[in-house]
């Protein structure tokens, strides 16, 4: 008798879009008019409020992710022997990233300078409303502090496979059994990032407005200012050419392989109410990550030893045979570091 499946899965989702954010924040709170810190004229302080600044990002999300795994296998029942296998392989990546342009407020602008009061009578949306008139939304206010690209990749693969065989047999008239089975799994996992910074020169954000309007933003609870176009961004400053941004990059960078090996063979003979068991596995592992190195094989052998009868179930009490076991392993060195093993 045998049967045997094989099934998969699939995934693909694209995350793209442009997000518009304006984000007022208070740099020091007031508790008192006469606070040196009180640049912004706040004149009372029943309520929590404070000086600030606000600023505006353009950030153009292209993050693309797929996935696919399939996995297959069989158990064939031949006579007094039963095969068993399986294999498996599964794949997922992750490609973009997160493009953004940064605007601040210019250096004479009254941005820098705002009084904002802290809206919490409403909890699920809190606002901080400003307190002495200035126009946040003045995009003539704003200037490009920033800008840049994005193109990172990450990737993951991973297979496995494994194959066992237990042949039943009589040695004399006692029942005894020897199985065998092996295994495989290889990984691989990297990182890489590319973050490309543009050099600006304070273009107003005025450069680069789009046309696009929200007239339900937040179901009216917020205000919607004007935004930008991420494309008149790039228009504008890739002809300048780009740099690499080294410590964000470098540091998100990695590059993983491990595999691993496994191996066992293992015989049972039952001798009435005695069962006899004797096995040894063996596992071979090895890593590199960069400069660094690793390797390592196990071995362990199994001796045991059950006495009793097998578990079974009567009036309600479960019965099980109690059982001494022996058991050795012996581990060699793991060698680190470019294969360099300790003596």
């Amino acid at each position: 008798m045998s049967s045997a499946y094989l099934r998969g899965l699939f995934s693909k989702f694209k995350d793209f879009g442009e997000d518009w954010i304006y984000s007022p924040g208070i740099n020091n709170f007031i508790t008192n008019p006469a606070d040196p810190n009180n640049t912004c004229g706040i004149t009372t302080t029943t309520e929590v409020q404070g000086c600030g600044n606000v600023s505006f990002t353009d950030v153009f999300r292209q993050p693309g992710q797929q996935l696919f795994s399939v996995q297959a296998g069989a158990r064939h029942a031949v006579r007094s022997t039963l095969i068993a296998y399986e294999l498996a392989l599964s794949q997922a990546n992750y490609t973009g990233g997160f493009p953004r342009a940064g605007f601040f407020p210019t250096t004479s602008s009254n941005l820098n300078n705002i009084a904002f009061g802290v809206d919490v009578k409403d909890p699920f949306v809190p606002k901080f409303p400003v307190l002495n008139g200035v126009n946040i939304y003045d995009p003539g206010q704003y200037a490009l502090g920033y800008a840049n690209t994005e193109k990172d990749g990450i990737f993951e693969r991973d297979a496995v496979g494994d194959i066992s065989l237990n042949k039943q047999y009589s040695l004399g008239s006692h029942s005894s059994s020897i199985e065998v089975g092996f295994k495989g799994w290889d990984a691989r996992k990297t990182q890489l990032f590319d973050r490309e910074n543009f050099a600006t020169n304070s273009q107003p954000m005025t450069d680069f407005l789009s046309n696009f309007k929200d007239n339900n933003y937040y179901f009216g609870n917020f205000i919607y200012g004007p935004v930008t176009n991420f494309g008149k961004v790039l228009a504008a400053l890739q002809p300048g050419g780009t740099s690499p941004n080294l410590i964000y990059n470098l540091q998100n960078d990695f590059d993983i392989s491990e595999r691993i090996w496994a191996g066992y063979a293992m015989n049972t003979i039952s001798l009435g109410n005695l069962r006899l068991q004797a096995g040894v596995r063996r596992i071979d592992s090895g890593f590199s990550s960069g400069q660094q190195r690793g390797s390592g094989p196990w071995w362990k052998l199994i001796f045991g030893v059950a006495l009793g009868d097998q578990p079974q179930l009567h009036r309600c009490v479960s019965q099980r045979a109690s059982s001494v076991s022996i058991r050795f392993r012996y581990d060699s060195p793991r060698c680190l570091r470019d294969g360099n093993c300790p003596a």
